[in-house]
């Protein structure tokens, strides 16, 4: 049985560590986010185990991706739901992550590098 990630706070050298695991970043690798304070720690480390008891724990796409992927709709004249439709029951892949949700984790991860 796997254990569950507790998601706290540690008091490190260069200020509060919340350490993410792989299976919640986009990368598959394990990320570390640091903060200046307990409570900006508190509050993302509470944040991360309320999407974990929601089931929301896999990366799905990059940034990156998803960027390139809301560009589609304008190349080929179709929304992207139409898109999504037609690409789901080829693949078999299916995700409740709405965009929102999406935005918060490449957020979350950095996964922009800061440049939005």
């Amino acid at each position: 049985m796997a254990i569950t990630p507790k998601f706290e706070a540690i008091k490190v050298p260069e200020g509060w560590m919340v350490s993410i695991p792989g299976n919640m970043t986009s990368t598959g690798k394990r990320t570390r986010r640091f903060f200046p304070s307990a409570s900006d720690a508190d509050k993302f480390a509470a944040s991360i185990r309320k999407k974990y008891r929601e089931g929301r724990r896999g990366g799905v796409i990059s940034h990156e991706l998803a960027v390139m992927a809301s560009e589609l709709p304008e190349l080929y004249g179709v929304t992207i739901l139409e898109l999504a439709r037609g690409f789901v029951p080829r693949v078999g892949v299916c995700s409740s992550e709405t965009f929102a949700e999406r935005y918060d984790r490449a957020m979350l991860d950095d996964e922009c590098g800061g440049k939005i």
